[in-house]
């Protein structure tokens, strides 16, 4: 996914953080033998300013807490050998990280399972988890070998009638599946495949031509978001900003140069869906079953005993978590898959 993304934009650049340095990715110094001086030389984001840096293994860079300028200020300042200077790294990054015990563990709490510290996942406008799922897995394989059937179909009746039925209905239909006001249209699988020079075009022209502006309306929807979050969790006035900018980029998405109260509207419920913030389990869960739930939607319905164990206790439930385990696979909500393994169903 980095690579391709890398590949729809111009000055962008892939690296991967088992092999890079923080002088590698912000500014490096060398002596010049002819001047005697000390050259600046450009890292991964400096060369990426105004374009894409994709981080793959990010938990595994030497020093993360040296992103937080550029991903605050947008700045890289040097101050080595003499040379003071602030360099310009108006870079988007997009960074891949594993989860510190090789799979993430529902058990425990996000900061748990990562490797690097929470001021530095706080930078990111958005953090999805990325899980496996046996049902998933399943579906995909089908659609590929359906698509692999229906490809071979369409080439032999090509050859036979002489005739290119691929990709004969391509045309500008990228904005009309971009302006819907539903956001789980806007997450399902387009049917059309778009040519890559299409897509470099389409976001070309977007980031150059149109600057959205935010209504008075969407500003007080996220505004009165913000407020309510902030009295349950803890948030800062840096996911306000996150929220506005997310608003502006729907809205430049649409090619739009006025961003709504229904694009906030949408953002807010992308922001729902992200491990953007820890919750910190200030929203008090009602039992065991609903707890499961809000884990299964994210992909996970295989439970060891130890996991359950520790969900009753993580949610202070009085009962014995043997009691509770036992009405529930009495009740058909988890089914035993072996040796302390439970099968969540709902």
């Amino acid at each position: 996914m980095l690579l391709n993304a890398c590949s729809l934009l111009p000055k962008s650049t892939f690296v991967c953080g088992n092999s890079a340095t923080t002088a590698g990715l912000t500014v490096s110094l060398t002596h010049d033998p002819v001047s005697n001086d000390y050259v600046a030389d450009a890292g991964a984001l400096v060369i990426s300013d105004n374009g894409l840096c994709c981080i793959d293994e990010f938990d595994k860079l030497e020093n993360p807490t040296s992103l937080l300028e550029v991903m605050e200020d947008q700045m890289v300042s040097v101050a080595k050998g003499g040379v003071v200077c602030k360099v310009p790294a108006r870079t988007t990054i997009i960074a891949a990280a594993n989860p510190k015990f090789g799979h993430y563990d529902a058990s425990k709490k996000i900061k748990e399972n990562i490797r690097f510290k929470q001021q530095v996942i706080s930078r990111f406008d958005l953090v999805y988890l990325l899980r496996e799922n046996v049902n998933e897995d399943y579906n995909v394989s089908e659609n590929i070998i359906k698509k692999f059937r229906k490809e071979k179909k369409e080439a032999e009746e090509s050859r036979k009638y002489g005739v290119n039925l691929v990709g004969a209905e391509i045309k500008d239909d990228l904005i009309d599946f971009v302006r819907n006001d539903s956001l789980s249209h806007l997450l399902r699988v387009a049917p059309t495949i778009y040519e890559q020079e299409l897509l470099k075009k389409y976001i070309l022209y977007a980031r150059n031509v149109v600057n959205p502006v935010l209504t008075a309306e969407a500003k007080t929807k996220l505004q009165n978001y913000y407020v309510r979050l902030r009295k349950n969790e803890n948030i800062t006035i840096r996911d306000l900003e996150s929220l506005m900018r997310l608003t502006e980029a729907k809205a430049k998405m649409e090619l739009r140069n006025i961003a709504s109260k229904k694009d906030a509207e949408i953002i807010i419920q992308l922001y729902e869906k992200t491990l953007f913030k820890e919750r910190e389990q200030t929203i008090k869960k009602v039992d065991l079953l609903e707890y499961l739930k809000d884990i299964s939607a994210q992909g996970q319905n295989i439970f060891s005993t130890h996991e359950l164990n520790s969900f009753i206790e993580r949610l202070g439930l009085k009962k014995p978590a043997e009691q509770i385990i036992s009405n529930m696979n009495n009740q058909g909500y988890l089914i035993k898959k072996g040796k302390n393994q439970y099968e969540f169903r709902c």
